[in-house]
């Protein structure tokens, strides 16, 4: 299948481009909110559906762009794509959020698990899953929630992440704040894993379903070991790592993956040391 993805320079859309093996990827970096240029690059690309990944990603993100340009960009912007794909006949793969389960305190969290909306960024990201749902046919779409995906080449800085940790300690910051309760459970999922279970879904055509795409619920682990796990294989001695419990918008986010490793007939590779070896092995 020829895709064509938004948000090509994103953390998710180079992994895509590096790990995609089965489908031929186009991609551009145009703004969504520039529909006609968007619209004429999509159908010179000859695509037979849409990877939509462009988007404001992760809460700081969305705070310090403001409510109303997150909106603008993660709904308006999301409805255009969803336009251009109706008009020229495609299907689209949506890129959501498992932000929008908001802070669980306890248990594992599903497809079928309600939204808590607790940002203006899991707001964002279910109105858009709506936007997605009532506008085009179940046969043309498929909704995706990533689960806190980290890899060596992702460009993302925000306050929760692997790759972000990393890159200060390599840098030697004297310092660095993470927006994260060190005491809850995270399934952090290896690019490669992410990239694998999501062509096994458009290979296997689960068109018209919503799918969490995690390393699973088997995989969790607690914050502060991953990060003390990270400092001591890099032998940090300089970088004092701050958590940050109040900004913790996730809390426990333990995602199930069955459902998409069900369909995807895909199983995870990484555990989330594995992953993080191999991203060392290639800094």
């Amino acid at each position: 299948m020829k895709l064509y993805l938004t948000g090509g320079t994103g953390s998710l859309g180079t992994g895509i481009q590096r790990y995609f093996r089965h489908n031929e990827i186009s991609s551009s970096s145009i703004n969504i909110l520039h529909r006609d240029e968007l619209e004429k690059s999509i159908k010179n690309s000859n695509c037979n559906a849409i990877i939509h990944a462009a988007a404001i990603v992760g809460s700081s993100s969305c705070d310090a762009f403001g409510r109303n340009y997150t909106y603008k960009v993660n709904v308006d912007g999301t409805q255009n794509v969803i336009d251009i794909a109706k008009k020229l006949e495609l299907k689209m793969i949506h890129f959501s959020s498992t932000a929008i389960y908001g802070n669980k305190e306890e248990g594992v969290i599903t497809e079928e698990t309600r939204p808590h909306l607790n940002s203006s960024y899991s707001s964002s990201k279910w109105l858009s899953e709506i936007a997605v749902i009532d506008n085009m046919e179940p046969k043309m779409r498929m909704i995706v929630r990533p689960v806190m995906v980290y890899h060596t080449r992702d460009s993302f800085t925000n306050q929760k992440s692997i790759n972000y940790v990393i890159k200060s300690i390599l840098n030697r910051e004297p310092q660095i704040s993470l927006n994260l309760d060190p005491n809850t459970y995270k399934t952090y999922t290896h690019i490669e894993d992410f990239c694998n279970i999501l062509e096994g879904l458009i290979n296997n055509k689960r068109w018209g379903d919503v799918f969490n795409i995690s390393c699973g619920e088997y995989r969790k682990e607690k914050v502060k070991t991953i990060f003390d796990y990270i400092s001591n294989k890099l032998e940090n001695k300089e970088t004092e790592i701050i958590f940050r419990p109040d900004r913790d918008t996730l809390g426990n986010h333990i995602i199930s993956n069955r459902k998409a490793t069900r369909y995807s007939k895909v199983r995870p590779k990484y555990n989330i040391y594995q992953g993080i070896d191999e991203m060392l092995r290639e800094i």
